[in-house]
């Protein structure tokens, strides 16, 4: 996404080169038997849902502006709805981190091939993708519906599971009531920036600001300062693929200003503050 912001603020004709060599990449990634693409060329068949915030958001923007959206819209719908089919609890209206289609993967459930736990920050990066490729995305393609529909789902699912003394969400959302569960700040924030941002665009009601407010306020008591007075965003889990329990997503470890929280924390904030 890099790559088209500046092309779009510079017009130079490198930026626009160098996202004709991203776009031209997906005609090489390896897609299992449904058609979906795997997660990387380690993973055969895996599908995780923090990867469609890493491919699919691009693509919806990079067919709008080079005029290729018969490929880029339509491919961003099908993969995102594809994982959606195979990990969204219908109940919780939230999605599980991962589908392996070879059932085969350690955590793998052996009849479905759906992992067995709902993460905080995948389902973040998932909530941001729809809301970002929502924003590009022509009202009259038929994916935008199917976008809305699951946007909606999932903000409510969210806030079914928003941690009542925080304001925030756990690493694994739905099992806040255990004691060794913690709040996990990255994801939380990527929360934060998809509702707000889905309200400012009306994508989704106006009630929903109480949980992002919430959540704003929660995160300050998870920010520290360093010796020179500067911010320091706490309590962010490291990367991490999908794990085959609930003990082993809650025993990785917690990181201070990582990669992933302080993207996190300047996208909510510019939701909340700008």
């Amino acid at each position: 996404m890099l790559i088209l912001f500046l092309h779009e603020q510079t017009g130079a004709p490198r930026y626009r080169a160098a996202a004709g060599t991203v776009r031209n990449c997906y005609g090489q990634i390896p897609k299992n038997a449904d058609g979906g693409y795997w997660h990387k060329e380690i993973y055969p068949n895996e599908m995780w849902v923090d990867g469609i915030y890493m491919a699919e958001p691009f693509l919806v923007r990079y067919g709008g502006l080079f005029g290729d959206a018969a490929f880029c819209y339509d491919t961003a719908v099908f993969q995102t709805t594809l994982i959606a089919s195979h990990t969204l609890d219908p109940k919780k209206k939230l999605l599980y981190h991962g589908w392996d289609q070879d059932k085969n993967a350690e955590w793998a459930n052996p009849e479905t091939g759906l992992s067995p736990i709902l993460w905080s920050r995948g389902m973040g990066w998932y909530a941001m993708a729809l809301v970002d490729m929502m924003e590009y995305l022509p009202k009259d393609h038929p994916g935008y519906g199917k976008f809305h529909g699951l946007l909606k789902d999932v903000v409510e699912g969210l806030k079914n599971v928003q941690d009542p003394k925080t304001g925030l969400w756990f690493q694994v959302l739905d099992q806040g009531g255990k004691p060794d569960n913690w709040i996990e700040t990255s994801g939380s924030m990527m929360y934060i920036y998809a509702i707000k941002k889905a309200i400012r665009l009306k994508y989704i009601d106006t009630k929903y600001t109480a949980v992002a407010d919430r959540a704003w306020q929660g995160l300050k008591s998870y920010i520290e300062a360093d010796d020179k007075g500067m911010p320091v965003i706490t309590e962010a889990v490291r990367g991490m693929g999908v794990q085959k329990n609930y003990e082993r997503y809650v025993g990785f470890a917690r990181l201070k200003n990582s990669t992933h929280g302080l993207m996190a924390v300047q996208l909510a904030a510019s939701e909340m503050e700008w």
